[in-house]
């Protein structure tokens, strides 16, 4: 009987390994319980940022039109500071006869901080007068009621020397003597 069921686990171990053997594992490697092929891992780098669009334009074309808002930013900042000391230098010697043209037409006019639509501001400009002759604070500030006062006569000034004269403000321009 010995016999017999050592002959039985011997042929048991044959079949097992035979299995084994014809599956292309050695006898030797211990059975696995998932046949499933290993997992192999493959890093790639295809995917470049030229390639990614953002509202159908490319990433560097919004970098270039960031950088580009950046340096018309910091040019309006560097006019702004230009205007603001030169006209500091000059209400250091106090007020030319232009200006003070410009404060008597304010005194017949709005406030200063005057938001009244369609006319803005101490010297109350128009749209188009705020867009014509001055543009950059327009764009910067909005209208001319959030400029400051020294920016608004400034602004009038251009308008004046660029042959408008006083004729933007009629009544008040001859209440100051300033048209007959």
């Amino acid at each position: 009987m010995k016999a017999k069921a050592t002959a039985a686990v011997f042929l048991a171990a044959l079949g097992t390994a035979a299995a084994l053997a014809v599956g292309g594992v050695d006898a030797a490697d211990p059975p696995t319980t998932s046949t499933l092929p290993p997992t192999v891992y493959v890093t790639t780098t295809t995917v470049s940022t030229v390639d990614r669009l953002y509202q159908g334009r490319g990433v560097r074309w919004w970098a270039a039109r960031a950088i580009q808002a950046r340096r018309d930013a910091n040019a309006r900042r560097d006019h702004v500071r230009r205007l603001q000391a030169a006209n500091r230098a000059r209400l250091a010697y106090g007020p030319s006869g232009l200006a003070q043209s410009f404060l008597c037409i304010h005194s017949y006019e709005g406030s200063w901080l005057d938001p009244g639509a369609p006319y803005y501001g101490g010297l109350q400009m128009d749209a188009d007068f705020m867009a014509t002759y001055g543009r950059p604070f327009y764009r910067a500030l909005g209208p001319a009621n959030n400029w400051p006062p020294f920016v608004q006569v400034a602004v009038s000034m251009a308008a004046y020397y660029s042959g408008r004269g006083f004729y933007p403000w009629p009544n008040t321009a001859r209440a100051c003597g300033l048209l007959p």
